[in-house]
């Protein structure tokens, strides 16, 4: 069979920021989750000045998938140029760039360029990658574009919260009460509800019902992917109005004499929501405030949950009961 053509396409926009600012977001993966909303974590698996190979776990419409990037970043032209591993059918090689042009001083030309060989040149499947190639990467570079702006406005809207507790206990313990959130409504009084939906290996949807302010229920939903006895990333899925995004990391390091359990979250503020919520007289700085102690709050429970849980002596009718099922 001869082989198929090669086509290419490219997108273009404008972003408000200076061009090195774009750069610096795209030669980053740790940030692209806060930045694209389909993308949940990124994880490097090698890497050196110019050259990256790194998984990235996308959520679907139904599951949380992952492919592998190669990347090579060319910081004096601001370029990042990347290929498929692994293409997915019906595409059997893909790649492509980002190209930053400066025109101005607070001002760059963002270019998106793919370039693919589908599995067959029929024209039903060209098209249907150019679609899928045109709506995905229109929604990539308004994304990008915006969160070029918020970085002109990081100290302001971009807002970083860490804590962390020792536990006298495994890491399996941690992880396990952590990740399993189904049963979170049984630890919490503020949570009235608790569900989990797999969307993949080590991968799935919680869900969680609690009160709001006046007594009514409120669903939060976040996507999350564990790697067993080390991390649980996750990404809120319904974004409340005080922002436009919110990702998080719950990290377990093993010490001499138990673990270090780390809680990192990254929030984007959503300035106009501000006043929304907490009324028009609240300002920017005020409104940080306040969400860091509420989501700064949040996590410092869970974490003293989650070292009370590691931490409890197994009950002997537990230590009985296991006892007994041995044998089976």
């Amino acid at each position: 069979m001869a082989p198929s053509e090669k086509y290419e396409v490219e997108h273009r926009g404008t972003a408000h920021a200076p061009a090195k600012t774009v750069y610096g977001l795209l030669a980053d993966l740790s940030v692209w989750p806060r930045i694209f909303p389909p993308i949940v974590h990124v994880e490097y698996l090698e890497r050196d000045a110019r050259h990256e190979r790194a998984r990235i776990w996308l959520q679907g419409a139904e599951d949380v998938r992952s492919w592998v990037a190669l990347r090579t970043l060319h910081p004096e032209t601001l370029q990042v140029t990347y290929r498929q591993e692994v293409a997915q059918h019906p595409v059997a090689d893909m790649g492509g760039g980002w190209i930053i042009e400066p025109t101005g001083q607070n001002e760059s030309l963002v270019r998106l360029r793919h370039d693919y060989r589908p599995v067959t040149d029929d024209a039903e499947t060209v098209k249907w990658i150019d679609e899928v190639l045109d709506r995905n990467s229109g929604a990539e570079l308004d994304a990008l574009l915006a969160a070029a702006e918020v970085e002109t406005r990081s100290r302001e809207l971009l807002l970083e919260l860490e804590d962390g507790v020792h536990v006298n206990g495994t890491a399996q313990a941690v992880y396990d009460f952590l990740y399993a959130g189904e049963r979170w409504h049984e630890h919490f009084a503020h949570i009235s509800g608790s569900t989990v939906r797999q969307a993949g290996a080590d991968a799935h949807i919680l869900e969680l019902e609690s009160p709001d302010k006046d007594g009514r229920p409120h669903i939060t939903r976040q996507v999350r992917v564990g790697v067993p006895n080390r991390r649980i990333v996750y990404k809120q899925l319904v974004i409340p109005p005080l922002s436009s995004g919110h990702t998080g990391e719950w990290s377990i390091r093993e010490t001499g004499d138990g673990v270090e359990v780390t809680a990192r979250q990254t929030i984007v503020i959503r300035e106009e929501g501000i006043a929304a919520v907490l009324g028009p007289r609240v300002g920017l700085a005020e409104g940080r405030d306040w969400i860091e102690r509420a989501l700064g709050g949040n996590a410092r429970l869970i974490l003293e949950h989650a070292k009370a849980h590691a931490e409890r002596p197994e009950r002997p009718e537990r230590a009985e009961r296991a006892e007994r099922a041995e044998p089976a």
